[in-house]
């Protein structure tokens, strides 16, 4: 259920001289776009890679480059591929950071992600965005920028905008319903959206 016009309504919050690098205990939401609002995300197997490597990346020491991310990225959406893999090459790693909602569209993301450890809000963001350059790159024999800008982390301070930011990010791709031709924008299996309507996909989301 939308709370919100999604036409009208952009959630804002105070603006804070908060530092990232004091993240530890706090949620953000986090986005990022093409440069130019270039799409990054040229095909649903462009998606399927970002999404694994948000949650490789989430991990103390993984560096999602040097993982086998379009081997992995095929079977994300397989029921307890990705938990499995994760729990079997990152046992006792610490997380640095906890996935609670996502949103991967063509030309931008949104993150809402629970800091864990100190800086890890911009440690994470470094090995994500660096990965999706990395990849983005290689595959149209580029060099050079691929987002906008570094990325942009707002501070949740309280519960109410929480509730309404969650709203926002899962439902963000309903502005472009050529995304999930069928209409139902929770069949759109890049959004969060689908987790909370039918059913959590993986134990590391949350």
């Amino acid at each position: 259920m939308l709370l919100y016009s999604q036409k009208t309504f952009q959630p804002r919050l105070k603006h804070s001289n908060y530092s990232l690098e004091n993240s530890q205990g706090n949620i953000f939401h986090i986005y990022n776009r093409g440069v130019m609002k270039m799409p990054i995300f040229k095909n649903d197997f462009d998606k399927d890679m970002f999404l694994t490597s948000l949650f490789v990346s989430m991990y103390d020491g993984a560096r999602p480059c040097n993982v086998k991310i379009p081997q992995i990225a095929p079977n994300i959406f397989h029921k307890g591929f990705m938990d499995t893999y994760l729990q079997k090459n990152f046992e006792g790693k610490e997380k640095i950071v906890s996935i609670l909602d996502f949103n991967i569209l063509n030309n931008h993301f949104h993150l809402v992600c629970y800091c864990r450890t100190k800086g890890g809000i911009s440690l994470y963001l470094k090995k994500i965005q660096l990965s999706l350059t990395h990849r983005y790159n290689i595959a149209n024999r580029l060099n050079g920028h691929v987002l906008q800008g570094p990325f942009q982390a707002k501070l949740v301070d309280n519960e109410s905008y929480y509730f309404i930011l969650t709203e926002y990010v899962r439902n963000n791709h309903i502005q472009y319903p050529e995304l999930y031709p069928e209409k139902v924008a929770s069949d759109y299996p890049y959004s969060s959206l689908y987790d909370a309507v039918k059913g959590k996909r993986w134990d590391a989301l949350g």
